[in-house]
């Protein structure tokens, strides 16, 4: 499955989401604390991986998610109860 190219300014926003929310740090941090708990597969998450159907598939790919994610902080802003947090 090609995954489609976005376009200049939908990456910048995907780009700068990431950055600002730090959440690349905040998954290697949860990679580390799953390990140190004896993080292991389960059944379920082998049989998706020998089948390629993966979450981020079933999500729509990088598509699919950019979509969420652009829904979900447009929610957060619109949101007058937590919006001066974002």
């Amino acid at each position: 499955m090609a995954i489609p190219a976005l376009s200049t300014e939908d990456r910048a926003l995907v780009d700068g989401f990431m950055t600002r929310r730090g959440l690349l740090r905040g998954v290697g941090a949860a990679g580390v604390a799953l390990s140190l708990f004896g993080f292991t597969k389960t059944k379920a998450i082998q049989a998706q991986q020998l089948t390629g159907n993966s979450l981020y598939d079933q999500l729509g790919g990088l598509v699919g998610i950019t979509a969420v994610i652009n829904t979900f902080t447009g929610n957060l802003v619109a949101d007058d109860r937590i919006s001066q947090f974002f």
